[in-house]
């Protein structure tokens, strides 16, 4: 190294400024600070690290998740979820009895008033008619998504009109409905010779509202139409002939729907009215190809009777428009709307077998459990139960949704909203199915019992109690708790059911639309205008052709598929159930015991829902 005269001064060179440049470098990333800092990050990493592994929130997590859907709709763990827990006790044994009969009773009348004197529950009754069919005409495309439900609510100021349907309300609803009560508001200060007026432009006005659901009853129509003519021209008796040329008239209109529903109207009550019914006769029409003729004569006059019905409702609406016009002063309309339905269909596990649905079923070591299953799986062997089951479950169609009937049941009653007249009625463009009526006659509400058609139609579902906004805690345990009891309840009445299917060893129930005709019974009494007698109806009451609409079966839409959820025809599957005989007929104690399970499971008793180590 040079030595360096003290008082010059020299510049350093490179060698030199590497040097003091790595010493200074290196001491001051060895420092304890640094190193300590070092080791906090170190550990704050790990810990993230654990974080998402327990959350798995990882990317991988992220990719399996959006694969299972394309797996079916296998549940991936056990049933411990309270909601899939809920979901297999309510839609398995409804898939069950679904498949075993679909069709379930017939038509259930309205439960009629009871508590009032004849002028009161007249009134009372005509409000309900009108309400079912101001919900009829507001029903504009025959199928389900447009099926619509009404409620009077009593304000100081007025009625306002609650209206739901299965998907929410157009605009063009809104103002279709509000036309129709602006039209009846008019009536009050309108001179008794305006009515026919008024009533034929409601009709009209109707008519082209619902031209989609006309055009389909005429277009379904035809295909039965066209059966009975063909088996009326190969017949020698003289009505038969005569029945044939009236028939004809209905092909005549073409594309005139209006006249063609005013035609089908007009008949209603004409004679051969009554030779299509004497076709038909009197027991419920069944589905095998021997009563495919009589088949054909209740579709048709069916078919006609939905033609009329627009007229028939433009009748009640303008009646009510006249009676009662203190609902049309300062009316508003609000709407409810529909909740969203599920993206896919309930999901089934490894334990979704026949056998793991009866012992889910019955209660814990019953002695039944055995002979149930046994049966099911005879039934199973005939009739391939347990693969329908299955499909049922993975058909992509498969999504319950809320019908807008209970919408708006429960809307009333969380938010206790008065009703008009306190008459607690919910009123439906269509009679309420199996399901519906289950959850309105079990509703702690005291609701009036809707007419139903009993069809057990599956893609349904309990309603949103609590929507997207704070509720007290209390408040929202109260409507758990209620809606927890309704479905306890008809999980009970599902169950029972289903085993009773099984036990008596029935076919599917006689086919029946989800509709009344709405052609009045002549056997029955007129509620307004005149009592029951042999004659033809009067044209001039303008109730008096519609005791049908009064008693509580305002007709609406039809599902007329003939379809491919049956089990088989009537006669088939009977046939098969006989040989079940050896399995129930022989067992006393079931019979006995099927109304004290039902009881057990209203009264909270859930021992029964095990199954496999968990617990259902």
């Amino acid at each position: 190294m040079l030595t360096q005269h003290p008082n010059k001064l020299t510049t350093p060179s490179a060698y030199d400024f590497n040097i003091s440049y790595d010493q200074a470098h290196s001491n001051t990333w060895d420092t304890p600070e640094v190193i300590c800092m070092y080791r906090k990050i170190r550990l704050c990493i790990c810990c993230l690290v654990l974080i998402m592994v327990a959350t798995k929130k990882g990317p991988l997590e992220k990719k399996r998740k959006q694969k299972l859907p394309k797996e079916g709709t296998m549940a991936q763990t056990p049933r411990f979820s309270a909601e899939h827990r809920l979901q297999s006790r309510f839609y398995e044994p409804l898939v069950l009895l679904h498949i075993l009969d679909r069709n379930g009773q017939q038509h259930i009348s309205r439960c009629p008033s009871e508590d009032l004197v004849v002028p009161q529950v007249q009134l009372r009754e005509l409000r309900r008619t009108f309400l079912g069919q101001l919900a009829y005409v507001c029903d504009y495309i025959k199928g389900g998504d447009t099926v619509t439900a009404m409620a009077l609510e009593a304000q100081p100021y007025g009625v306002t009109f609650w209206l739901a349907s299965n998907i929410s309300p157009s605009a063009g609803v809104i103002s279709f409905l509000r036309g129709i009560l602006n039209t009846l508001q008019s009536l009050a200060i309108s001179r008794p010779e305006q009515r026919i007026i008024v009533e034929d432009d409601i009709a009209r006005t109707c008519i082209d509202f619902n031209l989609k659901r006309v055009k389909a009853y005429r277009d379904l129509m035809q295909k039965p139409l066209q059966k009975c003519l063909e088996s009326l021209t190969s017949s020698e008796e003289p009505k038969d002939r005569g029945l044939a040329e009236w028939l004809k008239e209905f092909q005549g209109f073409k594309d005139n729907l209006p006249s063609l529903c005013r035609f089908s109207y007009q008949q209603r009550s004409c004679q051969y009215m009554w030779e299509l019914q004497r076709h038909i006769g009197d027991e419920p029409a069944e589905l095998d190809e021997t009563e495919s003729r009589r088949q054909a004569f209740l579709l048709t006059r069916h078919y006609i009777g939905r033609l009329g019905s627009h007229l028939k409702a433009a009748k009640i609406l303008t009646t009510a428009g006249w009676r009662m016009p203190g609902l049309f002063e300062n009316f508003t309309i609000q709407t409810r709307p529909s909740p969203k339905p599920p993206t896919l269909p309930p999901l089934t596990d490894q334990q979704t077998t026949l056998n793991g649905i009866i012992n889910r079923m019955l209660p814990s070591g019953s002695k039944k459990t055995l002979p149930y299953q046994e049966a099911l799986a005879t039934m199973d062997a005939k009739f391939n139960i347990l693969n329908r089951l299955k499909a049922q479950f993975q058909d992509k169609d498969f999504l319950p949704r809320v019908h807008a009937e209970l919408n708006l049941l429960e809307y009333f009653y969380r938010e206790r909203l008065p009703f008009v007249d306190d008459d607690w009625f919910i009123a439906c463009s269509k009679p309420a199915c199996y399901c519906c009526y289950h959850y309105i006659i079990f509703h702690p509400g005291g609701f009036v019992h809707p007419p139903s058609h009993g069809i057990r139609y599956l893609n349904w579902r309990a309603p949103d109690l609590v929507e997207e906004r704070d509720l007290v805690e209390e408040t929202d345990t109260r409507e758990k708790n209620h809606q927890g009891d309704i479905l306890d309840k008809m999980i009970a009445k599902i169950r029972l059911d289903a085993l009773r299917q099984i036990e008596q060893r029935r076919g599917p129930s006689a086919w029946h639309p989800d509709s009344t005709t709405g052609i009045t019974d002549l056997k029955q009494n007129i509620l307004v205008g005149s009592t029951s007698d042999s004659r033809l109806p009067s044209d001039n009451d303008a109730l008096s052709d519609d005791a049908e609409s009064l008693n509580g079966d305002a007709s609406t839409d039809d599902e007329l598929s003939l379809g491919d959820d049956r089990v088989s025809n009537s006669d088939e599957m009977s046939s098969g159930l006989e040989h079940t005989s050896d399995n129930l007929g022989n067992s006393p104690h079931i019979s006995g015991e099927l109304n004290s399970g039902f009881c057990s499971v209203i009264h909270g008793d859930e021992s029964s829902d095990s199954d496999g180590g968990a617990i259902l």
